[in-house]
């Protein structure tokens, strides 16, 4: 199911549309916390069934929580492709590294402080992922208004002066920079 939901991510999320990079780590938020409300009932209610419907209530539980687990770093990885200095292959290496020792983690918090605070841990890492989406969209929009109020100004002062019998001079046409269309 992560796997979907990375696979999915190309769909929805657009680096043109800032917020569209944020919304899927609040999803997540959410319904992690809902589920985290909801699975010690269903855990309760539905522990004495038969292991088929146990399967099911776990796939159940777990399914929306993968998916949407499995968009961040895809938007991460989005996020990073739009500069060209990033180390991407760094960053997929930090990804599997953080991905064997999160692991190894949860396991500590659970066997020293339980599986409630082990699903903290786990909310406090996505918020913490959250947060920093949120300065990079802000960034991002920030960036988005620089180039185009420079280009506003660009296109200004790339106009033709006229002198002083009314005709343009002779150039100014021809020197004035191209300036993409800035989009949020």
């Amino acid at each position: 199911f992560s796997g979907l939901g990375s696979m999915v991510v190309d769909r929805i999320v657009k680096i043109d549309k800032p917020t569209s990079l944020l919304v899927p780590l609040l999803v997540l938020l959410g319904v992690a916390l809902v589920f985290g409300l909801v699975t010690p009932t269903l855990i309760e209610e539905f522990a004495a069934r038969v292991t088929e419907i146990r399967i099911a209530v776990a796939v159940g539980i777990l399914a929306p929580m993968a998916f949407f687990m499995g968009m961040p770093f895809s938007i991460g990885m989005k996020m990073a492709s739009t500069d060209e200095d990033s180390p991407t292959a760094f960053l997929w290496g930090i990804n599997g590294a953080m991905s064997v020792v999160a692991s190894v983690f949860a396991t500590v918090i659970a066997l020293f402080f339980g599986i409630i605070w082990t699903f903290v841990a786990g909310i406090a890492a996505y918020c913490l992922a959250a947060g920093s989406m949120y300065v990079l969209v802000k960034r991002l929009r920030g960036a988005a208004a620089e180039v185009s109020t420079n280009g506003a100004e660009a296109a200004g002062s790339g106009d033709a002066a006229a002198d002083g019998d009314g005709e343009a001079e002779s150039g100014d046409e021809a020197d004035a920079p191209e300036v993409a269309p800035a989009t949020t």
